[in-house]
């Protein structure tokens, strides 16, 4: 399956069929092992989101606060941000973005996240 396809299954299952997904390759490729971590020690949901967000914040330093450039390189790395694959990745997000969280009239899902979040 491609990046593309994921689009076609719906949430909240992408969701916990990603963790599941990080989950495996952490243990399969024993992630941390060199500094004495175990998946089971450091694979944490809110972690990996703040790990995301600075990395996103790294990249739109790097790119002179160009939102689409650090999309792009978020993906594939500032050297290779232009090519097909970071167009293609740039197109997925706005895609997403303008669908899940922008879109008009939410789905029930997204309305309650956001009603749970806004309490937080």
């Amino acid at each position: 399956m491609d990046a593309g396809r994921c689009d076609d299954i719906p949430q909240p299952i992408r969701s916990i069929a990603y963790l599941r997904m990080i989950w495996h390759w952490a243990i399969l490729e024993d992630v941390g092992a060199e500094f004495g971590l175990g998946p089971e020690t450091h694979f944490n949901p809110w972690t990996a989101t703040r790990i995301a967000t600075v990395w996103f914040e790294r990249e739109l330093l790097n790119a002179g606060g160009d939102v689409d450039l650090a999309t792009r390189a978020y993906h594939r790395g500032l050297g290779q941000a232009l090519d097909e694959k970071g167009d293609a990745y740039l197109a997925r997000v706005q895609r997403l973005r303008s669908r899940y969280i922008r879109a008009p009239v939410g789905s029930a899902y997204w309305k309650f996240l956001a009603r749970e979040i806004s309490q937080l």
